[in-house]
């Protein structure tokens, strides 16, 4: 067998083996958050038809049908490399992507687990800024305390209670939670402008940033007044 037909025969498989590659990246479907995008699929097929290209034409060149197609041949071997180095940088950051996705996930539903807990337990929840305002409550919370949403802003207005009997008390500051130990049943007493009074029993937690400092606190509560959990006037 003649050094010629060997050579017809090895680009040949070549070619044939390029153009399978190709149209099975192309044959990968193409869904949200899979393992390959279209844009990944594109700069996979370029690469691959750069040397179905090269193998067909060494075919035609080896057969004597034509070497016309010779000159475009360098100018594609160029471009393999890149192409090809696009498409596994692109799988990568694509797979990097969809760990993010499901660690996102995960979270998401901890992040709902956690609400549901939240709001189903009869015990009142606020969390506290680095001031003392409150920035979260839970459903039992808001009833308690009367909170109410800024329509605007979607925050929690300041409550027109104040907390404790100083007279010098701002409606709704309860940054007397804001301390560098755990609070356990320690009482408290809420008085409204009415004169309405709801007497409580507060356990408080500091939540620390990184760097130490305190950024504020989660509050649990429940009512202290005997027999009832709703408000008494006097």
């Amino acid at each position: 067998m003649s050094a010629n037909v060997l050579n017809v025969i090895a680009n040949l498989i070549s070619a044939l083996a390029f153009t399978a590659a190709f149209v099975g990246v192309l044959a990968i479907p193409d869904r949200p958050g899979g393992f390959v995008r279209a844009g990944m699929k594109l700069l996979f097929a370029g690469a691959m038809s750069v040397y179905m290209f090269v193998g067909f034409s060494h075919v035609l060149q080896f057969l004597n049908v034509t070497t016309a197609l010779d000159i475009f041949e360098n100018y594609l071997k160029v471009l393999f490399i890149p192409l090809l180095a696009c498409a596994a940088y692109a799988l990568s950051m694509n797979e990097q992507l969809r760990i993010m996705q499901r660690q996102a996930g995960v979270l998401s539903a901890e992040h709902d687990m956690l609400m549901r807990i939240v709001d189903t337990t009869p015990t009142g929840v606020v969390v506290l800024d680095v001031s003392g305002r409150i920035e979260f409550a839970n459903d039992r919370a808001r009833e308690m305390l009367e909170l109410e949403d800024d329509p605007d802003t979607s925050r929690i207005l300041t409550p027109r209670w104040t907390c404790g009997d100083s007279p010098g008390s701002a409606p709704g500051d309860l940054s007397a939670c804001l301390t560098t130990s755990q609070v356990r049943d320690e009482a408290r007493t809420l008085r409204w402008p009415d004169g309405t009074t709801r007497s409580l029993s507060l356990n408080a937690t500091p939540i620390f940033a990184s760097d130490g400092s305190r950024v504020g606190a989660v509050v649990a509560f429940t009512s202290a007044d005997p027999g009832s959990a709703a408000a008494t006037a006097i």
